[in-house]
């Protein structure tokens, strides 16, 4: 229904959830204490991400949010951080490197087409911020610069994802009956479940736009996630440089 003009309403709310996952994820790294625990954080959303696109799962949508939060500038500037997950958690941070963020550039680019995964939820993000707030109508800034190359989206990973799109409205049976062969017999952890249903809502509050201003909250809440990185290591870098 998300290709679909009646499906813009659903297509915004998934974008809705998948910009709240990436903002929870950088927070859990950033918000969960020294540098130590930072990096438990990370190495446990590494693994995180490592399951969501595992067969077992084969949930991309959830996976590309992971690792947006994780490469975002708010996470990739803490050095102290990531110093010491390649020095002490150095598999894990080989799966990041070279298997993760492969996979990750992959499906960004379109490289990576639809038609030869069966997943329980596809990577469809790009096509979800195009087919809800097209580049063409919307008087505001889009998400993304069509007409450039960021990140490794461009033009031409457009084209990509909008030919994927056609594929998906065709394989959706498919996609929706992997899900829930993939779904049958697993177990809710209740706590975690109790956790996503208190606190994630908040995320999705703060990614709609504010009622007292035009500009979104959600810029409100990064930009606080900036100001909460650059404090995060700014006295143990200055203490550096200093014994140096």
């Amino acid at each position: 229904t998300v290709t679909l003009e009646q499906g813009r309403k659903f297509g915004g709310g998934l974008l809705e959830r998948f910009h709240s996952l990436t903002m929870w994820t950088a927070t859990v790294v950033i918000a969960s204490g020294d540098v130590a625990k930072r990096c438990s954080a990370l190495r446990r959303l590494v693994e995180v991400a490592e399951n969501l696109q595992s067969d077992a799962l084969a949930d991309l949508f959830g996976f590309m949010a992971v690792m947006r939060g994780l490469e975002m500038a708010a996470v990739r500037r803490l050095v102290l951080t990531w110093d010491r997950f390649k020095s002490h958690e150095s598999i894990t941070a080989v799966l990041f490197s070279s298997q993760l963020r492969s996979l990750a550039e992959s499906l960004r680019s379109g490289r990576l087409m639809h038609e030869h995964l069966i997943t329980s939820l596809p990577y469809i993000e790009p096509l979800l911020a195009a087919m809800t707030s097209p580049p063409w109508e919307s008087k505001e800034p889009c998400v993304y610069d069509w007409e450039k190359s960021i990140d490794g989206f461009s033009v031409d990973a457009l084209v990509a994802h909008l030919d994927a799109g056609r594929s998906l409205s065709v394989q959706s049976d498919a996609h929706r009956l992997a899900g829930l062969a993939r779904l049958s017999g697993m177990k809710i952890n209740p706590s975690l479940d109790e956790y996503f249903k208190r606190d994630f809502p908040l995320l999705l509050f703060l990614s709609r736009p504010s009622q007292t201003t035009s500009e979104p909250s959600m810029q409100f809440y990064q930009s606080m996630i900036n100001l909460m990185s650059e404090m995060a290591e700014a006295d143990n870098i200055i203490g550096k440089h200093t014994a140096i």
